[in-house]
């Protein structure tokens, strides 16, 4: 995706006109992961010296189900960190911080009775009340990004609602450290996320309120140089996160926003379509999609939409590819050039979380004991459990085969003569 010689700009070179669009979800891990290294790496450390204490000990997590019942918690496991997973790092956090009472009482008593290396930093790491500090704040802060990514990973048609989400979070994060005035009559492309004169000052920083009350105990107001630092750590997240953002996606981008006009709710109805006066606006941007000759025709058909009388029960703006869908197929075709337009749009992948879906499941599929899996039947199982997915509720079990099926399973379908085998055959004839 980069600016000189990269598959987008070669793309862009071959094929003028088309749009690329980043994968949201990917961006939004990169931008959080990249903002997590401001924090000290001792929150990191953490974590993976907690669970390796863990992990491969039968006898040391028994143990510590004693200390969970005796601080009346939940007999909970402790999560590993990955770097690949998007969002597991908010699981860890609130996992940690879920047990944090019994880990300090069982690594309180494994120092002092067995004074083990590997139980030291461990030790003095849950003793410290601003390590504690530092997992709340992410506690606060991750589920802007962790909520956003599962909401962008779903199957449904979503990318109308893309850019106004963006712009919210985007908006909201830097609120909680920047002069608010500046924030809302800046133009989010325009705005600089780094700029000192309008950076609040670290007793204005916003952390969320659970934190701010822990903070104003008095274990932490006693150092004021720990907690003035610990604020401008906070600063720097916020700083870094919002940078991150605005360089992978474009705020100044003319064509996400215009496909907000493409809801049911807005298509419908003539004061929301006072922002968007005509979809050829829409149409001059993507070439690719339809031709120019045919402007006038989706321009009529998007001007006499609200005149016609359509179910409530069809204008969902969660499902807007079921309410073109419904349009294309209207038997007077009155609006079927409009239809196909707006659903090749939306056809837009905004994200790669369904590819990797398909990349795990064929994992699972063509494992190490079956190896011996030809391409073709992986496709097939592949494609059966997408169809599955599809029709019912993702159960086997709930298929209902039709007789069509039933009639395809016969020998010549399911195990067809190659060339390959007949000109085996006839060699060994010969």
């Amino acid at each position: 995706m980069g600016k000189h010689n990269s598959v987008s700009t070669l793309m862009k070179e071959m094929f003028p006109g088309i749009m690329i669009v980043k994968c949201i979800c990917h961006s939004l891990h990169l931008c959080c992961s990249q903002a997590c290294k401001s924090l000290p790496r001792r929150c990191e450390d953490l974590a993976r010296n907690i669970y390796n204490f863990f992990g491969q000990s039968s006898k040391r997590q028994s143990q510590f189900v004693e200390f969970q019942n005796f601080c009346s918690i939940k007999v909970h496991k402790i999560l590993h960190p990955s770097q690949t997973r998007w969002l597991s790092l908010l699981e860890v956090v609130n996992r940690i911080l879920e047990q944090w009472e019994a880990l300090r009482l069982f690594f309180t008593d494994k120092w002092l009775s067995e004074k083990l290396l590997s139980t030291e930093s461990i030790y003095k790491q849950l003793l410290d009340p601003f390590t504690k500090a530092y997992f709340m704040f992410l506690e606060f802060i991750l589920p802007k990004f962790t909520y956003l990514n599962q909401y962008f990973q779903t199957e449904k048609v979503i990318l109308p609602n893309l850019h106004e989400k963006m712009e919210f979070t985007f908006k909201e994060i830097l609120m909680y450290y920047m002069n608010k005035k500046y924030v809302l009559q800046t133009p989010l492309g325009e705005l600089n996320p780094e700029d000192h004169e309008n950076i609040l000052p670290g007793k204005q920083i916003y952390v969320g309120y659970k934190l701010s009350t822990y903070l104003s105990s008095r274990v932490i107001t006693s150092r004021q140089d720990l907690l003035s630092e610990f604020k401008t750590k906070c600063t720097e997240f916020y700083m870094v996160s919002c940078s991150q953002i605005k360089k992978r996606y474009n705020f100044s981008d003319t064509v996400l926003p215009l496909i907000r006009m493409l809801t049911p709710s807005v298509a419908v109805s003539f004061n929301k379509r006072e922002e968007y006066p005509s979809i050829c606006n829409l149409a001059s941007q993507l070439p690719r999609i339809i031709c120019e000759n045919q402007f006038q025709l989706i321009e009529d058909q998007w001007r006499q939409l609200p005149l016609v009388n359509i179910s409530k029960d069809i204008i969902k703006d969660e499902d807007p590819d079921k309410f073109w869908t419904y349009l294309k197929h209207l038997e007077s075709g009155q609006f079927s050039e409009l239809a196909s337009f707006c659903l090749s749009v939306m056809s837009l992948p905004h994200s790669n979380a369904q590819c990797e879906r398909i990349f795990s499941k064929m994992n699972r599929i063509k494992t190490k004991s079956r190896n011996r899996l030809i391409t073709s039947t992986v496709s097939a199982t592949l494609m059966t459990s997408e169809c599955i997915k599809e029709h019912g509720r993702g159960i086997c079990v709930d298929f209902v085969p039709s007789k069509e099926m039933f009639d395809r399973m016969c020998s010549n379908n399911l195990y067809p003569k190659t060339d390959l085998i007949d000109t085996y055959d006839f060699i060994l004839k010969d």
